[in-house]
Formats: C-alpha cells, sequence, structure tokens
C-alpha cells in the first residue's frame, strides 16, 4: 500500500474532555470532507492503545482494509477492531456518505489510557483508495485539527476504467 501525495481531504477535529470518573474520557470527533470532489463512504473511527493500527505503510492491506478500501465496507475491520480486546476502547462508523464540503460528527467514550484515535473512510469513485488517520495521538485537553492522506490500499489494479471503480 501506498501513500498518495494530495494534500487531501479530510479535517478530523477530535475535542477530549475527562469524565467524571477520570478513568475514561469522551471525545467528539468531526470530519469534514474538504476535497473537491470525492465523496466519503462511511467512516470508521476507533480510540485505541498505542499498540494497534490500521494499517503499516508499505505493507500488503490486510483483508479487513480491503473491504473498507474497495467497497466501503466498515464491518470487517470493525469486527477486527472490536476483537482486539482492552487495546481498542471504542469503534463506530458514521453511517452515511459524505460528499464534499459537508462535515459528520460522532461522541466516542474510552479508557483514558486508550491515546490514540484512528480513522478511514473509502473515496469514490475510486477502485481501492481510501483517507486514514493511523495512530493519531489524541489531546489531552482542547482540540486538535487533523488532514488525512489518501492511500491506494494496492488491493486492485489502477485501470481507471468505469467497471473497475465503485461509481
Amino acid at each position: 500500500m501506498k501513500s498518495a501525495a494530495l494534500g487531501l481531504a479530510f479535517a478530523l477535529v477530535a475535542t477530549g474532555a475527562l469524565a467524571d470518573d477520570k478513568e475514561r474520557a469522551v471525545y467528539e470527533v468531526s470530519i469534514t470532507n474538504i476535497s473537491k470532489g470525492q465523496t466519503f463512504t462511511p467512516q470508521l473511527i476507533a480510540i485505541h492503545a498505542g499498540s494497534v493500527a490500521l494499517f503499516k505503510l508499505g505493507d500488503p492491506a490486510s483483508k479487513e482494509l480491503e473491504v473498507l478500501a474497495e467497497d466501503g465496507g466498515t464491518g470487517p475491520l470493525t469486527e477486527f477492531l472490536a476483537n482486539q480486546g482492552k487495546r481498542v476502547g471504542a469503534v463506530t462508523t458514521i453511517g452515511a456518505l459524505l460528499p464534499p464540503g459537508e462535515t459528520a460528527s460522532a461522541i466516542l467514550e474510552a479508557p483514558a489510557s486508550h491515546e490514540f484515535l484512528s480513522a478511514a473512510g473509502m473515496l469514490i469513485p475510486t477502485n481501492d483508495t481510501f483517507f486514514a488517520v493511523n495512530r493519531q495521538r489524541l489531546p489531552q485537553r482542547g482540540s486538535l485539527t487533523v488532514f488525512a492522506e489518501a492511500y491506494d490500499a494496492g488491493t486492485e489494479i489502477n485501470t481507471e476504467l468505469r467497471a473497475d471503480i465503485v461509481p
């Protein structure tokens, strides 16, 4: 899998606020599609420990990431993350398509010891391109804005033919 050098199209704002018991943290995560023509499929968001990553740049994409990158399906990657036990504190999907210029948000609660956020979604129309924030350290207080990159999952040949991309 390789990164595309597109100054792509995703702004994430994570606002951290510790819950009353000081052992839980609540985050509002907003995804804004700032691209000029790419719609995002449903977006997966996870809060996790530092030992978890959606992918490693240069390694082949996992089967779960392949489904997200090729079809926009978050189910297999959500299930994979949910099966990581205590290493993943929260995982959710914002279920709607996100057109350019639009924003979608989700609120996640996780153990305060989980200090990392990852998010991903497919870009349409493409055959296996996705945006991702992979292992972003969360703020202790306040907010953080991150711009994601686009990645080619490398799971399909890039023919750019209509038959090979999600319309």
